[in-house]
């Protein structure tokens, strides 16, 4: 028996598909049917029920737990001895929501690539529901999002208090405020409510959307049914189509941070950004990194995390102008 076969093994149980899982490895289906067959007559026992369909016996679901850990030991020792022989070669996988990654990971990499040009970084983007799955199954390394605090598996490195804006069209306001709109929108600077903005039209993502929800929770409150123009899940379409007066959109400060670096929000734009208030306090979520204790960290690793936390830092002081 060698890791690779229990590797083998671990991405059949997860498919439970034999002709998938040799496509996606480029090894032939009888190869990965013998390596199957080559684990069972080790441990003497039947891993697959073969009929009507693949599925894990008893002892298979045993030896799935047991893999995972044999070959979560196999990969932090390899990553221990890189540490001790300095080898600046590696490879970290981050898992984080399109949005966010859009606008922190063109800051964090070229100042990793700087130091650590031969670690290659791998992203996926999901929600933060499936990329938390995925680092549970070891899948991702590092998580950036909202993570559940709860779980005894990970640890947790807070990075931001994710404040939540609208972002809200001059035109618009010239045309539902009544009164002085330039007495609004100093005033608003501050923090507006959804009552402020009930007869607007909305453009928001389509749920299921942490965003959406709260929007929409928070205008059912006051018994207004919010007047949703257009859906998408696009953020960079709801912002086109907010510059051209279309709409309101609701945004958080990690997006707000984008739109001020790429020149969408300044004192001459179309648009304002007012932080959202509910019950007099401003809206927030909590965005952290996460890994799993029992993985080891390497430097450059560790490096990555350092340089995360500082480009959150900077994106923390970010206010609209």
């Amino acid at each position: 028996m060698n890791t690779q076969s229990l590797y083998y093994f671990l991405e059949v149980a997860k498919e439970l598909n034999i002709t998938s899982v040799s496509r996606r490895l480029f090894i032939s289906q009888q190869s990965l049917s013998n390596r199957i067959k080559q684990l069972e007559r080790y441990f003497g026992v039947k891993l697959f029920h073969r009929k009507p369909s693949l599925k894990l016996t008893y002892a298979g679901e045993q030896l799935v737990t047991a893999a995972s850990k044999i070959i979560n030991i196999e990969e932090n020792i390899k990553l221990q001895f890189n540490d001790i022989l300095d080898n600046k070669f590696g490879c970290i996988r981050v898992g984080s929501a399109p949005i966010r990654a859009l606008s922190c990971i063109p800051e964090i990499l070229p100042v990793f690539n700087e130091k650590y040009p031969n670690v290659k970084v791998i992203l996926t983007e999901f929600g933060s529901l499936e990329e938390e799955k995925r680092l549970l199954k070891g899948e991702i390394d590092l998580h950036i999002g909202i993570n559940n605090e709860n779980n005894p598996n990970n640890i947790n490195k807070k990075l931001l208090k994710n404040k939540m804006y609208f972002i809200v069209p001059i035109q618009l306001l010239n045309k539902y405020i009544k009164g002085d709109v330039e007495t609004f929108i100093k005033h608003s600077k501050h923090g507006a409510s959804v009552r402020d903005f009930e007869k607007f039209p909305f453009m928001l993502r389509p749920e299921p959307n942490l965003l959406t929800e709260i929007i929409k929770n928070y205008m059912e409150e006051i018994g207004v049914i919010p007047n949703i123009y257009f859906e998408s899940n696009t953020h960079e379409i709801l912002l086109s189509l907010c510059r051209k007066g279309l709409g309101i959109i609701v945004v958080t400060q990690i997006f707000l941070h984008y739109m001020i670096k790429n020149g969408y929000l300044s004192e001459n734009s179309d648009i304002c950004a007012f932080p959202i208030l509910h019950n007099g306090q401003i809206v927030y979520t909590e965005v952290s990194v996460s890994y799993l204790k029992c993985r080891y960290l390497p430097k450059y690793t560790k490096d990555f995390l350092r340089i995360t936390e500082n480009v959150f830092n900077n994106i923390a002081q970010t206010y609209p102008q």
